[in-house]
This record gives C-alpha cells, structure tokens and sequence, in this order.
C-alpha cells in the first residue's frame, strides 16, 4: 500500500499529531489565501500618544527590523538544483485557511525551525484548463520579483510527489487585518469595564503609522510597473510586531504610461467594496490609480471600522425572474439611479449569460449609488472623459452637488479627533483622504506623492499599533 500523503489538501486540518503525541488544534493566525467578505468591528485604541515626527524613521527601522530572515533559504539555489520537496524540508504543523485558488498550512522548516506559511496551490479542472494556474503563476511571477518590508516574501517554491503538488513558501504572518481589527475590539470588549473605553477606535497616531505602511508597500509595487488590483483589508498581513505586508497578487499586472497604451484589461477586479469608479462603468484602460482608490476605502474603513462603500445586491433575484420571452425591457428604480437595460434574447440561447450580465449591472448599481452618496456625482467639470466610459449610458441618476465625506471624516469642534465607535480626520487627514477617492482617476494622487503629503510630516507622530495584547 503506498504511502499516504500527509501534505495532500484532502486531508484533516484540524488537528496536527506532535512527536510526543501531543494534538495542536487548529489556530487561524495568517489569512493568505482569498477571504470572504463579512461585517468588520475594529477594536477600541489605547490612550493617544504623542511622538515627534522625527522619530518616524525610528519607528520604520523597527519595523523592518522585525521582518523574518530568509538568508537561512538562500543556502539552496533552485535555479542550479532545482526545487527542494516538501517532504524533507518541512512539518506540517496546522491548516491556517482556504479560498478559491489555494490552500495555506503552519509548517516549520527542518533545516532552520523556522514556522512560515506555505501555499498549495490547487489544480482544479476550471483552474487548469489552459495549464498551470494562471493567477498563481502571476502571484509566484510578481512577488519573486519585489522586495520589501511591507510586502510579504516568497522564501522558495517547492514540489511535492506529483505533478500537481507544487507549494509557495512564505513569511508566516499573525492574521489580516481584517481579522485583527474584529479580534483586538472584542479582546478589549472583554477585558474592559467601560462601554465607552469598548467603542474606542484606532488611534491617529496608529492609522497614520499603518497608512505609511501600506502606501510604502503599494508605492514599491507602482515603482516595479506591477498594479495590485485587489487591495483590501482581507490581503493586509499583520505582523506581531505591528508590521503590515500586503500579499494576494493573483490580480497583479504589469502596467505601461501613457494609460491607453495600455493593452485592454478587464474590469472585473477588485472586491467590489474597494471597486473604482471608473472600473464600475467598465473602463479597461487603467492604470495604478485604482489601486490608490482601494487604499482609500482601507483609509476610511480603519476610521469608521467598517467598509466605507458597502454597496449590495438586494435586487439580484427578482432581475432573473424578468427575463421572459425573446425581447426584454427592464426599468428599475435604486434610490436615486434608474437602469434601463434591452437585451435581445435568440430564441436557443442560455439563459443563464442573460440573467448573469443582468445581475451584475443590477449589483453595480447599488454601488455606484453608495459612492455618489459619499463623494457626489461626476460632471463635465470634475471628469470630462466620463461620457466616454462604456457604461455611462447605461446608468441615470438625478446631479448630486453635495458630497457626505466630510461630514463622515472631517473633525470639527463637535467630534474632535475621536467620538463614539469612530476616528476623525484633520485638514490634513482628510485632503489626503480626498485626493485618494477622487472620481477622475486622472486626478487622483499617486502613492509617491501621498507619502510626500503633509498628513505624514505634520500633526501626531506615527505609533506602531498593538493588536495582540
């Protein structure tokens, strides 16, 4: 009988049998792979502290200080000796998380002891009709060629016994920051006497420190010509150290200037929560200034402690239900936008393409009224190239001078910086956030120049946030 393969996917995660005998029960503490989207609750922020901006560079050292070593990897040349395997190399320790494109493991390293992260790539039929998964194939690609701190690092690729067991070896990060905003707020919900202490959120100095953060790791990227197209609270990594690494580059693609040199993309990525505008009206010539539209839905979710742009797709159902017949016109009526949509209908075609395309303009519409409701609707002033968007005719909405987003984040006399389960933005704050949701992508600010923004050089310094203690 041949040997059973303890780092198949099919086998049990949950528990893990030590040497001595002892079970170590399944513990959730890096969430590489895709995550589903849920309600977030960030947790309550320690007592304001101030710290000089100049200290600001301390603050990075440490940070980078705390990133793991991968010299212990370097001593094998893959190039020259070709991939180690898994079976001499690592223990599996635990299964950590599951998504569409892969499966995460808690391994130690045999050589080192070192516990990382490992990524088994699957090798399903839909996944593997054109050959080796092309989203991993582009995660392997792109993060092997990027370096930094804020980034998490590919250690090694290795192979299992077959063909289709190939694995991605990286740093092993706590949990997302999705995860650790919901943990560190019912730890302290637990822990603390105060209703009001409980409701406390983020701290400036800390969303400062993890916005530096996170534009210096999507800055590095834009630098190397990658665009990310998922940034997201769910592919945020969290160090115990307070070091955030950006991960998840299955929807990376290199990117060329000017813009429509560009080869046509599609717009279909992006969780739709941090989606652009302008890729929610179908452009597919685009660039690096979506991604800096997604970093601004993570600004304003690590404020409010929840997604900012939480469109929904209440209307989907009943949109499949109107199809009938061979010519359909569909009229609906979301708050303030109206949809008309005339789909011809061959008498032998499928269904079902209809009753998707139709769900998906029905679930866009729903998002695109969340973001004018926040930021206002685009004009021949503020966008002059919207008319020629793909979509700009499919959807009517009433003119929305009025924007709700400094009423949302602006501090004033009444909120201050912090007030009830929400943080609040000053001048400077609040430009860069702005600047980073502006309708016209031509307009929206760069990563390198929201690094060079005010908002890093004045007000409270940087803190290194605490999410486990």
């Amino acid at each position: 009988m041949p040997k059973r393969d303890r780092w198949s996917s099919d086998d049990e995660g949950d528990e893990v049998v030590n040497d001595d005998g002892h079970v170590e029960s399944n513990r959730s503490l890096m969430m590489s792979a895709t995550s589903s989207s849920s309600s977030r609750m960030p947790s309550p922020a320690p007592t304001e502290e101030i710290i000089p901006v100049a200290s600001t560079n301390t603050t990075q050292a440490a940070l980078s200080s705390s990133s793991s070593s991968s010299s212990s990897y370097r001593t094998h040349n893959s190039l020259l000796q070709g991939c180690r395997s898994i079976y001499t190399s690592y223990e599996r320790l635990s299964h950590l998380d599951e998504g569409s494109y892969g499966v995460v493991w808690k391994a130690k390293c045999l050589r080192t002891n070192d516990v990382v992260a490992i990524k088994q790539i699957k090798f399903d039929n839909e996944l593997t009709k054109d050959g080796f998964p092309i989203s991993a194939l582009r995660e392997i690609s792109v993060l092997l060629s990027l370096s930094h701190t804020n980034i998490i690092p590919v250690y090694e690729m290795v192979i299992g016994s077959t063909p289709d067991k190939v694995f991605m070896v990286m740093e092993c990060m706590e949990c997302d920051l999705q995860t650790a905003m919901t943990t560190r707020h019912q730890s302290s919900q637990s822990n603390s006497q105060s209703s009001q202490q409980q409701q406390q959120p983020f701290a400036q100095s800390e969303i400062k420190c993890m916005m530096h953060q996170l534009l210096l790791a999507v800055s590095h990227v834009h630098n190397h010509w990658y665009m990310h197209r998922d940034v997201k609270t769910s592919n945020i990594l969290i160090h115990n150290s307070g070091r955030l690494a950006l991960c998840d580059f299955g929807l990376a693609r290199k990117y060329v200037l000017p813009i429509n040199t560009n080869r046509a993309m599609t717009s279909m990525v992006v969780t739709l929560w941090y989606r652009s505008i302008e890729l929610l009206f179908g452009e597919v010539f685009y660039g690096p200034e979506i991604d800096l539209w997604s970093v601004g839905c993570v600004f304003g979710e690590l404020l409010c402690k929840d997604a900012i742009l939480k469109g929904n797709g209440e209307l989907d159902v009943s949109a499949v239900s109107l199809i009938r017949g061979e010519i359909c016109h569909f009229h609906a009526n979301v708050h303030d936008i109206y949809i008309y949509i005339y789909i011809y209908i061959p008498r032998y075609s499928s269904l079902i393409d209809s009753c998707h395309f139709r769900i998906v303009k029905i679930y866009h519409s729903q998002q695109i009224q969340k973001i004018f409701q926040l930021l206002g609707t685009p004009t021949d002033a503020n966008w002059p190239q919207f008319s020629s968007l793909p979509n700009a005719g499919t959807f009517k909405w009433k003119s929305r001078d009025s924007t709700e987003l400094s009423k949302r984040f602006l501090a004033t006399t009444n909120n201050f910086t912090t007030s009830g389960a929400q943080s609040y933005l000053d001048r400077n704050g609040f430009d860069l956030l702005q600047r980073m949701l502006t309708l016209n992508p031509r307009d929206r600010i760069t990563a390198l120049d929201a690094l060079d923004h005010d908002y890093f050089k004045e007000g409270v310094g940087m803190r290194t946030p605490d999410f486990f203690t």
